[in-house]
């Protein structure tokens, strides 16, 4: 899951929380909606590793302001997503190698 669409999940089970716990009898689902509000702030939350801005675009392809008005939000959505699948290539490789060093975690296997 993407971090917008993670944030965007964690939103809307806190509001749907809100309004039942605004209610006056017990809903059966708040408990579970209450297990996935947990589950969403636990550690396997999303952090963002970069993004992409339509200025970005605009200077690295020397588009003039009239073109680079015309990028929609999908357009910027979709280039995002295959700026993502593209940086994985090489992302595990990356993260093996700045977790080791910052935090000084060897590969499991190596010890």
């Amino acid at each position: 899951m993407y971090y917008a669409e993670e944030q965007t999940v964690r939103d809307e089970v806190n509001q749907a929380i809100e309004q039942l716990e605004q209610s006056d009898q017990e809903h059966p689902a708040l408990e579970a909606l209450r297990r996935a509000q947990h589950t969403l702030n636990s550690n396997t939350a999303f952090f963002v590793v970069t993004h992409v801005a339509r200025e970005d675009i605009k200077s690295q392809m020397g588009l003039t302001e009239e073109q680079s008005a015309t990028i929609t939000d999908a357009d910027m959505a979709y280039v995002a997503s295959k700026l993502g699948d593209a940086l994985m290539h090489s992302y595990w490789d990356a993260l093996e190698i700045v977790v080791q060093h910052h935090l000084n975690f060897a590969e499991a296997s190596e010890e």
